[in-house]
């Protein structure tokens, strides 16, 4: 059945998918959009490395209302996770700095990551929690371009089987990405629908191939857009257009699927346009993160005055205990002086104030962003001269930018080592300069297969567990007559 155009309210005609009847975009409730739609979104960023430019990714996350954009060709040479104005950047790049995928996601879905997977530098596999019977799954991928053999092709094709493995049957399931791939207007039944762009080649038949032998479809080709709404890829030059990035789901989740087209008009530099998609969520469960327990400001109990607090608050808290309540056995001493020490320390330490991580882009770079936004669609020559300009402007006042926040930085640094506030100076080097460590799970099971599902992992530690100390005689070789007396020595140290 070909797509069809129905009229809606007024005067405007409501994108229509290829296979069955959805909702007109614009009909969507507010309702739905805040609560059950998920906007999702792949962008080819033609590298990361320029200063600003993932500052810059974030700004149009923001603009557009994306929840997560999943993002190839980073270019960056290492793999990490960490958060970035409240958004989580969660990546995988290459010791050559030439390839490189990751997933950006904002404060909600950051905080449901459940497992991350990082395959190679051309695929990543991100699990979010969405209720208690599923996940969804995020696969953003980059394949070689034509320029790569085919075995290259194969072993990224490879990887995406094998993230795929790692998924539940009943997980919702979005594989985005740059496929290098055309599958061109024609319609393939339950694959691709009427408007495809371009013509097909082998690569864009070896995907639907792909997606056909797994029961998938391919959201962008399913929704009948203007020509300028469904390429993905501009060749330099700006003549030759190309349909090459694609979102992916399975076809029994179709009938979720809102809407999937480009936004020609996000603009970070790149040569590729944003593509995203609308997907009724049902079932989302509200998430409540675990409460992060305020730590205490430790480096105050070098101030004559709250060492002197602390230990006199100590002093009263055990004074005060009633003789009857004292437990006989050592333990449970240690349990009551150990309540002691931290209602004392609530009462009379400063908690550490969070201070986030302060963006160092300026109101006058995001300025030139949205200034050379204007004038990335311009075919005229004028246009185009007025693009390059502020791209290059953008780049010179964004390294300016950074260069100064550095600085003033640094300065801040010096003068709390030069105050002797080490812990301070500590803290502001590991915030800026710490290596972006990865906060994913990695657990393999005892056949080197990677594990995922949370009752998995749960019983692997438990194996292992188990059989690391499966001798319990070995426990009980530790001198527990020393123990009393070990403890006394720590309660009289605490108390003086």
């Amino acid at each position: 059945m070909s797509a069809s155009t129905t009229k809606s309210s007024g005067s405007k005609i409501g994108p229509q998918s290829d296979f069955r009847e959805v909702h007109v975009l614009d009909q969507v409730t507010h309702k739905d959009k805040k609560n059950n739609v998920l906007k999702i979104g792949t962008w080819n960023t033609r590298g990361l490395r320029r200063e600003g430019k993932i500052e810059n990714l974030i700004l149009e996350m923001k603009r557009l209302s994306m929840e997560i954009v999943g993002i190839s060709e980073i270019k960056w040479n290492d793999q990490g996770d960490y958060w970035l104005d409240n958004h989580r950047v969660i990546y995988s790049g290459d010791e050559e700095g030439i390839a490189g995928v990751g997933v950006v996601l904002n404060k909600e879905w950051g905080r449901r990551v459940q497992s991350i997977v990082l395959l190679s530098s051309r695929v990543i596999l991100v699990k979010l929690f969405f209720n208690d019977k599923q996940n969804i799954a995020i696969v953003q991928a980059y394949l070689p371009t034509s320029g790569h053999c085919e075995e290259h092709v194969d072993q990224v094709y490879d990887q995406i089987d094998e993230a795929l493995e790692l998924v539940n049957s009943k997980d919702i399931l979005i594989i985005l990405g740059d496929w290098n791939a055309s599958v061109g207007e024609g319609k393939v039944h339950g694959i691709t629908g009427d408007y495809g762009y371009g013509r097909k080649n082998d690569r864009g038949q070896r995907l639907i191939d792909y997606c056909n032998g797994r029961g998938f479809i391919i959201t962008n080709t399913l929704f009948q857009q203007p020509m300028s709404r469904r390429y993905t890829w501009t060749k330099p030059g700006r003549k030759e257009k190309y349909q090459i990035d694609y979102i992916i789901t399975r076809r029994n989740q179709q009938k979720n699927v809102l809407q999937s087209k480009t936004y020609p008009g996000a603009d970070i530099n790149s040569d590729h346009n944003l593509l995203f998609m609308k997907m009724r969520l049902q079932g989302r469960k509200q998430f409540k993160p675990p409460n992060k327990k305020q730590q205490l400001n430790l480096s105050k109990l070098q101030e004559p005055d709250t060492k002197k607090k602390f230990q006199e608050s100590v002093k009263t808290i055990v004074h005060n205990i009633e003789t009857n309540h004292i437990p006989t056995d050592i333990n449970g001493k240690w349990v009551l002086l150990k309540e002691a020490i931290i209602n004392a320390a609530n009462n009379t330490i400063e908690k550490n104030k969070e201070t986030p991580r302060k963006p160092w882009i300026t109101e006058e770079v995001i300025a030139l962003i949205e200034e050379r936004r204007r004038y990335k669609n311009c075919q005229d020559i004028e246009g185009r001269i007025k693009y390059k300009y502020y791209k290059n402007l953008v780049n010179r006042e964004a390294k300016k930018a950074k260069e100064n926040w550095l600085q003033n930085l640094c300065e801040e640094i010096e003068f709390l080592l030069g105050n002797g506030k080490l812990e301070k100076a500590y803290n502001l080097i590991k915030k800026y300069f710490g290596k972006r460590r990865m906060m994913g799970n990695s657990i393999e099971d005892e056949n080197k297969k990677l594990l995922v599902d949370d009752n998995e992992i749960v019983n692997r530690w438990k194996t292992y567990i188990e059989k690391l100390y499966r001798d319990e005689d070995e426990l009980n070789d530790l001198d527990e007559e020393n123990q009393p007396e070990l403890a006394e020595n720590k309660t009289k140290m605490l108390i003086a």
